[in-house]
């Protein structure tokens, strides 16, 4: 596994983590009471077995959510130490700028006085 790629699996972390929060809040939207109708024939139905699902669903989803930032902390913890472990500062410098900060190279060379 290269640098690049082993720093890069903070974002694929971040992704799923972006992922269960957007899944989350479309299951508790659908959790939402809906708008009653009045002007059709009531007919008894029975969505309690439907709600029960999409609750285990929540559940389910918002663990996956939680472990995944618990990990996400772990590892930015460890590369940060990683990171400050190295010895040469300008790679210190570009590597947190670039994989924790999240800036273009383009800005990060113009950060450092380099041309782009």
């Amino acid at each position: 596994m290269t640098a690049k790629e082993y720093l890069s699996r903070l974002q694929r972390i971040e992704n799923k983590i972006e992922y269960y929060s957007r899944e989350s809040e479309r299951i508790r939207m659908m959790l939402l009471p809906k708008g009653i109708t009045y002007d059709k024939d009531k007919v008894q139905t029975s969505v309690s077995d439907k709600v029960t699902e999409d609750i285990a669903k929540l559940i389910d989803i918002d663990n996956k959510y939680m472990k995944l930032i618990g990990i996400y902390f772990e590892m930015r913890g460890l590369i940060v130490t990683q990171i400050y472990g190295l010895t040469e500062q300008n790679y210190v410098d570009v590597l947190i700028k670039r994989y924790l900060e999240k800036k273009p190279l383009v800005i990060i060379a113009e950060e450092m006085g380099y041309s782009p």
